[in-house]
C-alpha cells in the first residue's frame, strides 16, 4: 500500500513539480491550491499520511491551518511539513509554534524532500 501525501501550495508550477516527483517516488498524491479545499481530503475517509503545507496561502496562512488541524482529533495525528521561502530560522520557529513535524525552505532540493518525507513516515505506522 503506497503512502498518501497531500501537497497544499498556491503556486501551480511547484504543485505540479512536487506531485510528479512524489508520484514517481511511489506515493499516492493529492493536491490543493489553498487550505480550504483541502479539508475534504484531511478530514475525509482516506486522510493523508503526511501533508506538505505552504505558509503563504490564500484565505489563511498555512501555519494557522496547521495549528487548527492539530487541535482536532482527526487531524492531530497527521504529520505536517511546512514549506516556505522565508528564512530558515523564521520557518523553524513557525513550525515549532504551530505543531508541525518538520519544515523545508524553498527552493526545495528533491533529495532532501524525499529524505524528509521518508524519515517522518518511517516513524508513522501503516494503517
Amino acid at each position: 500500500m503506497s503512502r498518501h501525501i497531500l501537497v497544499v501550495d498556491d503556486n501551480k508550477l511547484i504543485l505540479r513539480m512536487t506531485e510528479d516527483l512524489l508520484t514517481n517516488a511511489g506515493y499516492k498524491v493529492s493536491t490543493a491550491e489553498d487550505n480550504l479545499y483541502c479539508n475534504d481530503i484531511i478530514y475525509g475517509n482516506s486522510p493523508p499520511d503526511l501533508i506538505l503545507m505552504d505558509i503563504n496561502l490564500p484565505f489563511m496562512a498555512g501555519n494557522h491551518k496547521v495549528r487548527i488541524m492539530k487541535s482536532r482529533p482527526k487531524g492531530s495525528q497527521i504529520p505536517v511539513v511546512l514549506i516556505s521561502s522565508i528564512s530558515e530560522h523564521e520557518l523553524k520557529v513557525m513550525a515549532e509554534d504551530c505543531g508541525a513535524d518538520g519544515y523545508l525552505v524553498k527552493p526545495i532540493d528533491d533529495r532532501l524532500l524525499l529524505e524528509t518525507i521518508g524519515k517522518i513516515l518511517d516513524k508513522k505506522p501503516l494503517l
